[in-house]
């Protein structure tokens, strides 16, 4: 019996010292004086990266240490284009990778739609250290020209 308490009170300190992260993922909106924030939505307008429109994962850690992982977004439909750091983990390009490396405590990712990218619902996961830590669903929409 006693045993089996020492091994519990260790698991639990275990995680009690475990970094938790705060993800917010939305549309990222960039001001003329150099600060940048996320505005957290699961609504983003099918927009092409030409109107300067962008979204994507702001990650903070709740320790002052770095982080690795990846975000990955998961299509309805496969997508038009994959640029920068992105790349397919599937031959029909429906589930698009962002490996990250942060040496601060936070992390902003962007992404930009591409001629062709589906409307629908997308999936977005957060992994840090091989180990989920946020996960949404969001609508793509193509909004109607007035």
């Amino acid at each position: 019996m006693l045993n089996w308490l020492i091994v519990m009170t260790i698991a639990l300190a275990t995680q009690a010292n475990a970094t938790e992260y705060l993800v917010i993922f939305g549309e990222i909106k960039r001001q003329p004086n150099g600060t940048v924030s996320i505005a957290s939505t699961n609504r983003i307008p099918l927009r092409s990266r030409e109107t300067g429109f962008e979204f994507g994962v702001y990650i903070e850690g709740t320790t002052d240490s770095g982080f690795s992982g990846y975000v990955e977004y998961s299509l309805p439909a496969p997508a038009g284009g994959i640029s920068g750091s992105l790349y397919a983990t599937d031959k029909h390009n429906r589930v698009i990778r962002n490996p990250f490396t942060s040496r601060s405590n936070k992390w902003l990712g962007n992404i930009f739609f591409h001629q062709g990218d589906p409307v629908g619902e997308w999936l977005v996961d957060v992994y840090i250290d091989d180990s989920r830590v946020f996960h949404q669903k969001f609508h793509v929409f193509q909004e109607l020209v007035p």
